[in-house]
């Protein structure tokens, strides 16, 4: 049974990046935890990214932003998959004119939350937090431990490393088995930048 790292897929556009941009909204939307280990408990609008019409459509868009639409699809399979999470509304809207390209995509908000880090035998580089505990960094080598390894989480955040998120390898066979597009399934053994 192993892990690997749930990213979305950062494809190249021309001279730059295809990516979804969210559309600022209120309350501050950049000061909401989307790494937070429970639900955000927060009205949140129908949330508006700007998209190029003629680009793909696959399952995980991109967004630099960390919020990223994820499709009805996909949010299905997760689910199907025990799969912890929130999910808020969005529309892809195109690039200059505003018209509708798709309503069914929403971001999704892991909020499973798990200690697993194998302080012994993973590799990094550490900092003291407010609450006088350990946190990583960075990560040069990431080591679950045998319990976190038995119960085999479909998919969570470290509680360690909140922005670190980790997806089942039976997950990832499920969303392989059935094509999902836009998502990267990285090893552990990549160094991770915190």
């Amino acid at each position: 049974m192993s892990y690997y790292r749930w990213k979305s897929e950062i494809r190249a556009r021309g001279s730059g990046i295809l990516q979804a941009v969210l559309e600022p909204f209120a309350p501050d939307w950049s000061r909401i935890d989307l790494w937070s280990c429970s639900p955000l408990r927060r009205q949140i609008p129908l949330l508006r990214f700007r998209y190029p019409a003629t680009a793909p459509m696959p399952d995980l868009i991109f967004s630099s932003s960390g919020w990223e639409p994820y499709s009805s699809r996909l949010r299905s399979l997760l689910r199907s998959a025990g799969a912890t999470f929130e999910e808020f509304p969005c529309q892809l809207l195109e690039r200059s004119t505003g018209r509708i390209l798709s309503g069914d995509y929403a971001v999704v908000h892991f909020y499973e939350c798990h200690e697993c880090l194998d302080w012994v035998e993973s590799g990094y580089d550490a900092q003291i937090g407010a609450d006088a505990k350990p946190y990583p960094s960075s990560i040069t080598r990431l080591v679950l431990t045998a319990a976190c390894l038995e119960r085999a989480y479909p998919i969570f955040r470290l509680t360690e490393a909140r922005n670190v998120v980790l997806v089942h390898d039976s997950v990832r066979a499920l969303l392989t088995q059935h094509r999902v597009r836009g998502v990267r399934y990285l090893p552990l053994e990549e160094p991770i930048g915190l």
